[in-house]
């Protein structure tokens, strides 16, 4: 039996579902052809129990929707993505037919969140399952920007294989960006898919639920050198302190530097989370003259590694900025005037006739 995981992202993050398609409209009259095939629909996983060699295609759909439906049958879906494939069965005259397993280094289906323009680079390592094996080819579906190395034997352990993977995101890939492999190794066989979601973010078009509806925030605008207390209204959300570490960042707007940095995580009177806001409490004197913003980190609101809208950053400059005004300055001079008396002496000759 095979549990085949069917790899699907939505680029803004709607939920979605996996279903049979319709023979008739949707894939050309191909009904499933899956022996004993049957689909998690929510889960995206198709199980099946080949029942002889040969080839056997399947024909699924996937639909995306606002709110994530009850009923497989709903109409209200807001479009359909068709996917086909078709499964290779055969006899292997090897009795090893296990397929080189993934072993990371990320952990499989993890969101890597970067900014427009950066790129990021990971290593995939995969180990082989039967004796005497090594990775003959990895099958791939990259994501535009995408360039892997050649796959090399690990020098320490001989039964693990990596590349490495660099990914330089542009401006039209913001979202999930699905970065999928698998390993077959030199008998043929072919290992379990694994992903990775490079999840693009850009400062002005977040996808951040806060950040798209404007969340009412304060204080903005011209603020005192020992301002220290920041609030934004999440109702009718509720957000709870991430456990993965992340930071929100007091930005200088001259250059995008941080000026104060605070660990969501581990500084729990520094941030509070509350039914219907969050807290900040800072504690640093802001330089008079200078201009700021506030930054979120992607995973401040909701843990990074779920992969969600709202596990997107904040960080626009132009969201919560603040300044603070020069200090003016008074200079007294005093002047101290002196008067002093004199006398003068005049040398006189007297002449006396005698």
């Amino acid at each position: 039996s095979y549990s085949l995981k069917i790899n699907v992202a939505d680029n803004d993050f709607d939920p979605y579902i996996c279903l049979w398609s319709d023979g008739p409209d949707q894939c050309g009259g191909l009904t499933n052809n899956v022996p004993g095939g049957l689909i998690d629909n929510f889960g995206c996983y198709l199980n099946f129990t080949p029942n002889g060699v040969g080839f056997y295609a399947a024909a699924l759909t996937v639909e995306d929707f606002i709110v994530l439906p009850t009923n497989i049958s709903s109409a209200d879906y807001l479009s359909q993505v068709p996917i086909q494939f078709v499964f290779d069965v055969y006899d292997s005259p090897d009795p090893c037919y296990t397929g080189p397993i993934y072993i990371g280094d990320l952990e499989p289906d993890i969101c890597i969140y970067l900014p427009v323009g950066v790129t990021v680079t990971t290593r995939v390592r995969f180990q082989v399952q039967c004796t005497n094996a090594t990775v003959d080819s990895v099958i791939s579906v990259n994501p535009a920007g995408l360039l892997a190395s050649p796959v090399v034997q690990d020098s320490f352990d001989p039964t693990i294989f990596a590349f490495l993977a660099n990914f330089t995101s542009t401006a039209p890939q913001v979202g999930q960006n699905l970065f999928c492999f698998a390993a077959v190794d030199s008998i043929g066989n072919q290992g379990d898919s694994a992903c990775l979601r490079f999840t693009v973010a850009s400062q002005t078009s977040s996808l951040q639920p806060l950040y798209i509806r404007n969340a009412t925030r304060y204080p903005m605008g011209t603020v005192t050198k020992t301002t220290s207390v920041w609030t934004i209204f999440t109702a009718p959300d509720v957000y709870v302190r991430p456990t993965f570490e992340t930071y929100i960042r007091f930005k200088q707007a001259s250059d995008n530097t941080d000026f104060y940095v605070l660990n969501v995580v581990t500084q729990l009177d520094s941030v509070l989370f509350l039914s219907d806001r969050i807290v900040i409490n800072s504690t640093v004197v802001w330089t008079p003259g200078g201009y700021f913003y506030i930054y979120f980190d992607a995973g401040v609101l909701v843990d990074a590694r779920l992969c969600s809208k709202d596990s997107m950053p904040i960080s626009d400059p132009n969201f919560w900025p603040f300044n603070v005004p020069y200090e003016s300055t008074t200079t007294s001079t005093s002047t101290t005037s002196t008067t002093s008396a004199s006398s003068t002496t005049t040398a006189r000759t007297v002449n006396i006739i005698v």
